[in-house]
């Protein structure tokens, strides 16, 4: 298990989440400009694909890990998917919407991506109640949907006539 048990003092139960969290801001913040100048340089579409294979690992490595050394690696790289997607996804958007559509388009982006959220909080926190692994699983089976559905889709016609606006 994760090296806690009953003798593990209650300060140290408490500073654990805090810690993991803590990690998984660093590491979110530290990657973040990389990933938007990667998203420049390789394509946003690119480093959107790396950062739903990055919560692939995540979601796949919280299903298998007992450690806490492992469940801090495995927030650091969900530290990482974050940094790869938040930003991307948006300059993703702004690259395939028309100039004139651009801020309606961002408002439906984030509208659509909250109630996702909301959806996916649902069904895995269901999923969760019944066996915490499934929603893990569940987890990395949307991203390897997502990440299959990205792959088959081609931005680049979108992307060269929104160029030339």
């Amino acid at each position: 298990m994760l090296g806690i048990d009953e003798n593990t003092p209650l300060l140290m139960l408490m500073g654990i989440p805090i810690l993991i969290f803590i990690w998984f801001n660093i590491i979110y913040t530290v990657l973040s400009i990389p990933f938007g100048k990667w998203s420049d340089i390789y394509g946003r579409k690119a480093i959107f694909a790396v950062g739903l294979s990055l919560f692939m690992l995540t979601c796949t490595g919280f299903v298998f890990t007992t450690d806490l050394i492992f469940l801090f690696i495995f927030f650091g790289i969900y530290g990482a998917f974050n940094a790869a997607t938040d930003g991307v996804q948006k300059a993703f958007a702004v690259d395939l919407l028309p100039s004139n559509l651009r801020g309606t388009g961002i408002g439906l982006l984030q509208t659509i991506t909250g109630f996702a959220g909301i959806a996916g909080g649902l069904i895995a926190g269901f999923l969760y109640s019944k066996n915490e692994s499934y929603a893990f699983i569940y987890g990395a089976g949307m991203s390897t949907i997502s990440l299959g559905l990205l792959m088959l889709m081609n931005f680049s016609h979108q992307e060269e006539k929104n160029d030339k606006e």
